[in-house]
């Protein structure tokens, strides 16, 4: 089994967690999934007392 590695874009350290799992760093810049062994990292930002959600770190 894979663990799944996220970068919190804040402090560039790196993090690991368990497969399947979603995980979200307190300081909200990201969280990672891993569905079936497909990685996706995602960065999120709050954004007037709600989350956004990007892939490619451009905000809509």
């Amino acid at each position: 089994m894979k663990t799944v590695q996220a970068v919190d874009i804040s402090s560039q350290e790196s993090k690991e967690m368990h497969p399947e799992a979603i995980y979200m760093c307190r300081s909200f810049n990201f969280y990672t999934r891993s569905i079936e062994n497909i990685e996706e990292t995602y960065y999120a930002r709050l954004f007037q007392d709600s989350i956004s959600i990007s892939k490619d770190q451009k905000w809509y």
